[in-house]
């Protein structure tokens, strides 16, 4: 797909309305708080000229790119929010290309099963990571990852020290973007991007 208007970037973060979207929210949990967190999903979405399109990895379809509607129309979707992302124009294009690379890669099954067992049991300790959450470092990717490693490609930090590419889930980057558990935003009011209701 040849570009040639602005890009202008988002993070986003949703909520599904079945059962694995709320298991892995249960499982997401911020450590400093143990509640579950807001969202179990994490995407992109470019901003060009007046359309906008989402890059995200689904477990039924893997990396796939769709135009924003899908989100504001789906069934499936119980919540979301966007919040700005940052990158001069030569990031902003590196992302762009860099992520539509990655479009009709496969889900990665085994590091969303070795992801939640980490977070289980070991508690999302760093130093303590496990030889199975190697199984993720391939061309296969969970929602987090995929935004994490086009981000890194293109040279935006967006793990800081929260977490890593194999270690990111939907709590993590957004502990890492906000400074504070999600709970700490969608529990209450605040100053946050308003929450939308799908």
């Amino acid at each position: 797909m040849k570009v040639s208007a602005e890009i202008k970037w988002s993070l986003g973060w949703s909520m599904g309305t079945n059962l694995v979207s709320k298991l892995i929210a249960a499982m997401d949990r911020a450590p400093e708080v143990g509640c579950a967190s807001a969202f179990s999903h994490v995407f992109l979405v470019a901003h060009i000229g007046g359309q906008s399109l989402i890059f995200e990895s689904l477990m039924s379809e893997g990396v796939r790119v769709v135009p924003f509607r899908h989100l504001q129309t789906s069934i499936q979707v119980k919540h979301w929010v966007l919040s700005d992302l940052p990158c001069s124009p030569s990031q902003a294009r590196a992302l762009f290309d860099f992520a539509m690379e990655k479009h009709g890669k496969p889900y990665d099954f085994r590091h969303i099963l070795g992801l939640l067992l980490w977070i289980r049991f070991w508690g999302r300790r760093q130093s303590e990571l496990p030889k199975f959450l190697k199984w993720s470092i391939n061309d296969k990717y969970i929602c987090s990852e995929i935004v994490e490693v086009c981000c890194h490609e293109a040279g935006l930090d967006i793990c800081k020290d929260v977490c890593t590419p194999v270690t990111a889930t939907p709590e993590g980057l957004y502990v890492a973007n906000f400074g504070h558990p999600s709970v700490f935003d969608y529990g209450g009011n605040n100053d946050r991007p308003e929450i939308k209701y799908a």
